[in-house]
């Protein structure tokens, strides 16, 4: 099971808790059983970021606390287990009063900051270890 820790903050001035932010490519699952099978495990703080596109794309007891995407190219089979990412991750700023309109809709800004980023786009079996170093299988 998938372990997820909210912090509640003050967003525009209003008490939320928010949740990790995490994006799941349609490359990577359609449904919520899809994703079931594919993500088994781990713990994601709530200030982290997720990024996954790629159906051969597995992670098994992911440890985040920051920001990890990890793309699989088509042809690609990824096997991440036991990966432990810590890094600054991407901050998620309060700015109503943005030149830009669709950030004053949204009413913040993404700052990306440090990234783990998992690429792989030479079809074959590949697994990445804790570190994050991939190796062909």
């Amino acid at each position: 099971m998938l372990r997820c820790r909210a912090e509640p903050v003050s967003k525009l001035g209003i008490p939320v808790t928010l949740m990790p932010a995490i994006v799941l490519e349609p490359s990577f699952a359609l449904t919520s059983e899809e994703v079931g099978e594919k993500f088994k495990g781990g713990k994601i703080s709530s200030r982290s970021t997720l990024v996954v596109e790629g159906a051969g794309v597995e992670i098994e007891d992911l440890e985040l606390d920051g920001a990890l995407v990890i793309k699989a190219g088509p042809g690609v089979m990824l096997s991440v287990k036991g990966l432990k990412v810590q890094n600054e991750g991407w901050a998620f700023t309060d700015d109503p009063d943005a030149p830009e309109e669709e950030i004053r809709i949204r009413g913040y800004r993404v700052t990306k900051g440090e990234t783990m980023e998992i690429v792989v786009t030479e079809p074959g079996s590949y697994t990445v270890d804790s570190t994050g170093a991939v190796q062909k299988a």
